[in-house]
């Protein structure tokens, strides 16, 4: 009965979530020629916060999380890994550990998720590593404050209540993700959406060819100008910007952007589900197009997740486009059923990795606190990464009436 309802509320709120800030449009619109010329997607600001890393020897790459704490866990103590002990000290050296987004919208344990980023990012980086979130669009969601967006369990965990009216959560819930003071709220504010290591993009949702006279930096930064603004801490994004977030009526341009893309899906070949049509995606770019935009930047490729793959594997290939897409949505999510899969990198060498479930891990006692009292692992303090609040620098982005 548990388990239904759960999977009923995480499909719910996900048909809620593909909805939002997106106007009807026809399917062909979806593809990047029959949009708007290049100019009308460019940016033209870059806060300086870095967006690329060379010579990293080892990276794991993790998909959709949509609040499933225990997968992370799983992953990151196994030993084939080895990025964290069970008393959740970073043991991944100067390994980079990437997020593709979406750790928000689906089960109660996505506060968890957040403080784990929170705790590991400063000591990666004490080590010389690096932990990524890139933000996806579930979190965006949360991060202006939508919500609806929230599993009720999720609301609950994140503003510390015990279960009462769901309305009155998920308003605690929308001022704790918007509250410009909150340690969630400096978070949303001061990631990426955008990233390259070694040659390598990675993104929650995919690429196009806005990105030929771009840059990641300007968009990157935004993103995270048009998060500052809903917390109240610029004025509103551009209208011609805001694609970057798929907010506020970007109709299909919101399906091209690096957050909400449409186009890195994969498809069964046929009815007998044993191989994957090598077919151009319905909504994708052309293949000599995006290799065209990877060739501008030296890059190789690009790791993807937002479109869950059809068999709930990752796949570092594509049948369509090579060695430039790869799938790292695997349903990971138990409320999905699907499968607690990464893709794990070292010293060039790409290699995908399978995880048995546990529903409790050690790391996880650490991690059942309160985000108000702010407790944390073995009695610490955070040691808050976003202090500088990296995204103070965004507001040249002025509202169009602004300007």
């Amino acid at each position: 009965m548990h388990v239904c309802r759960n999977i009923g509320l995480f499909w719910l709120s996900a048909l809620l979530v593909s909805t939002w800030g997106v106007t009807s449009f026809a399917k062909e619109d979806l593809r990047f020629e029959n949009s708007r010329p290049l100019s009308h997607y460019q940016t033209d600001y870059d806060d300086g916060v870095q967006w690329k890393w060379d010579g990293v020897n080892c990276k794991l790459t993790v998909g959709d999380l949509h609040g499933d704490f225990n997968a992370l866990a799983v992953i990151l103590t196994d030993p084939r890994v080895g990025f964290v002990d069970n008393n959740g000290n970073w043991t991944g050296g100067k390994c980079h550990l990437v997020l593709l987004g979406d750790l928000l919208d689906g089960a109660p344990d996505a506060r968890m998720l957040l403080d784990l980023v929170l705790w590991l990012t400063p000591r990666a980086q004490a080590a010389g590593g690096h932990v990524h979130f890139l933000i996806g669009n579930h979190d965006v969601a949360a991060a202006i404050g939508d919500e609806e967006k929230l599993d009720e369990g999720e609301a609950e965990l994140l503003t510390d209540q015990a279960r009462r009216h769901h309305e009155h959560l998920k308003r605690l819930a929308r001022e704790l993700l918007t509250d410009p003071n909150s340690i969630y709220a400096q978070l949303f504010r001061s990631v990426n959406s955008i990233i390259m290591i070694n040659h390598r993009f990675s993104t929650h949702a995919g690429l196009d060819r806005w990105l030929d006279t771009n840059d990641p930096g300007r968009i990157n930064t935004a993103v995270r100008a048009g998060i500052r603004s809903y917390q109240g801490l610029g004025p509103k994004l551009r209208k011609k910007l805001r694609w970057v977030l798929g907010i506020d009526g970007t109709g299909f341009d919101a399906g091209l952007g690096q957050i909400w893309h449409r186009g890195y899906s994969l498809s069964w070949k046929d009815k007998n589900k044993t191989e994957f049509a090598d077919v151009r995606p319905e909504y994708g770019p052309k293949r000599s197009d995006l290799q065209h935009t990877m060739d501008l930047y030296g890059a190789e490729g690009v790791d993807t997740g937002h479109k869950p793959t059809p068999d709930k594997h990752i796949h570092l290939t594509d049948p369509y486009y090579g060695n430039l897409v790869a799938h790292y949505d695997s349903h990971i999510s138990e409320a999905l059923g699907g499968n607690v899969e990464a893709g794990l990198e070292k010293n060039g060498v790409r290699i995908p990795l399978a995880f048995e479930r546990d529903h409790n891990p050690p790391l996880r006692r650490l991690f059942e606190v309160s985000p108000f009292k702010l407790h944390q692992p073995n009695g610490e303090n955070y040691l808050n990464p976003y202090e500088l609040d990296v995204g103070k620098n965004c507001d040249l982005y002025l509202s169009e009436k602004e300007r």
